[in-house]
């Protein structure tokens, strides 16, 4: 049954592609930041309406008509999903679709939501559920060079690139981040990715400017990590 409505959520938004760049289409799907036909709902913890499904438009991306098309349509797919799959309100319940060429998200019930004032970062291409639906499990690599390091700027950005690459990793990918300058001098194995102890891991370094004798502890853990994951490598 699952496999039928993704089935179908794919041939909806190929045919919808394929109407809109054919035609003088026009589409205005509702935001879900801003929705001000929703209400407050105990079981959602939130504002919704179940009579729509919304979009949300990355902020810093343009979004093309095509896109919003797409939208309108996956909202007719997923509302008639929900009128045969979810008959208790209070049994929370969710459809989503993410573009991945803009990053907008379409979803039922359309809920008030806006992550892009708390992050105006915010790209859910980014996150776990995303990344690994989209690719198949990863052996990764991450190799830092810590020698042109030498700004605290730098250092920021580095570390942010780094632990935004961590972040799309999930339970089944393989990952080793290592640093080096004119030597490898630490490193950070898995062979089952944890992110919030990696991530916590790669900020502690950044933040001591990613010299081998800042963070004896956190230099420890991931040594400790490089050697038990070496057995899982054999």
């Amino acid at each position: 049954v699952v496999a039928n409505y993704v089935y179908a959520a794919r041939d909806s938004v190929l045919i919808s592609e394929v109407t809109a760049a054919s035609a003088n289409a026009s589409c205005n799907p509702p935001p879900l930041c801003g929705c001000d036909t929703c209400v407050c709902h105990p079981a959602y913890k939130g504002r919704v309406d179940f009579s729509k499904a919304g979009i949300w438009v990355n902020p810093i991306q343009n979004l093309t008509m095509s896109g919003r098309c797409v939208s309108e349509t996956l909202a007719r797919l997923f509302l008639r999903t929900s009128a045969v799959e979810q008959h208790d309100r209070n049994r929370v319940a969710y459809h989503y679709f993410g573009e991945q060429q803009t990053g907008a998200l379409t979803a039922w019930p359309t809920i008030e939501w806006c992550p892009a004032e708390e992050d105006p970062q915010y790209d859910f291409r980014f996150r776990p559920w995303y990344s690994a639906a989209v690719t198949d499990p990863r052996d990764v690599v991450v190799m830092l060079d810590v020698s042109v390091l030498s700004s605290p700027e730098l250092r920021t950005l580095a570390q942010q690139a780094v632990v935004a690459a961590l972040r799309t990793l999930h339970s089944m990918d393989r990952v080793v981040v290592l640093f080096f300058d004119t030597d490898f001098y630490s490193s950070a194995t898995s062979p089952r990715f944890q992110r919030q102890t990696f991530s916590a891991a790669v900020e502690t370094l950044a933040t001591g400017g990613l010299q081998a004798g800042d963070d004896e502890e956190a230099l420890a853990f991931l040594e400790a990590q490089s050697r038990a994951a070496l057995a899982s490598y054999a």
